[in-house]
């Protein structure tokens, strides 16, 4: 599934960059829209239901 293929790339390139996952939410049938504000490197994942 394209999901799938979706969160080995991420994860591949997070691996690549040294960046630890420290939590993760995948899979399932709800969006996710993340903002990273590059000033202070805050991370917000809202879902999309």
């Amino acid at each position: 599934a394209i999901g799938e293929r979706n969160v080995a790339a991420a994860r591949s390139e997070l691996a690549r960059y040294g960046i630890p996952i420290v939590a993760a939410e995948v899979g399932g049938h709800v969006g996710r829209s993340v903002e990273i504000e590059a000033a202070n490197g805050m991370l917000t994942i809202r879902k999309l239901e």
